[in-house]
């Protein structure tokens, strides 16, 4: 494609050279303009796959921000426990 781009330019520059429509650093101009953006194109396409890994991570991470859970905290009539008394023992800690 890049090389048909160049014999693009090249014909379509030497019609409007002949014609006296353009000189030649303005075709020149247009093919250098052709090469950096066919660059530029190149190099943007890896990137491609990082921005959709990033949209279906943020899709699953929505999904779970979104869910509604089965469980309604605000509801008194659940089910509570009678007691919370516990204790917790650390044995062989040391700092």
């Amino acid at each position: 494609i890049l090389f048909s781009s160049y014999g693009l330019v090249m014909f379509v520059g030497g019609e409007l050279i002949i014609s006296g429509d353009y000189t030649g650093g303005d075709v020149f101009n247009v093919l250098f303009a052709v090469l950096i953006g066919g660059m530029a194109l190149g190099q943007v396409s890896p990137n491609v796959a990082a921005f959709a890994a990033g949209k279906a991570a943020a899709a699953q991470m929505f999904k779970v921000i979104d869910n509604v859970p089965a469980i309604d905290i605000m509801n008194p009539d659940g089910l509570s426990p009678e007691d919370l008394g516990s204790s917790v023992v650390l044995q062989n800690v040391h700092f």
